[in-house]
């Protein structure tokens, strides 16, 4: 299944479809990494603010 990012980068530097796969693996490896942190650092902030009302 191509992404319409996955496609973007493809038709820019001609890469094969091997290789756009490979790059639609690591960005969405990378996007759940980043998506993970934001999600940790929210409870974080939130079990501070909470703690913080007692």
């Amino acid at each position: 299944m191509r992404t319409a990012h996955q496609s973007l980068v493809c038709q820019i530097d001609g890469t094969d479809q091997d290789r756009c796969e490979q790059i639609e693996w690591h960005l969405r490896i990378l996007s759940l990494i980043v998506n993970l942190a934001v999600c940790v650092l929210s409870l974080i902030g939130l079990w501070r603010k909470l703690r913080g009302r007692r």
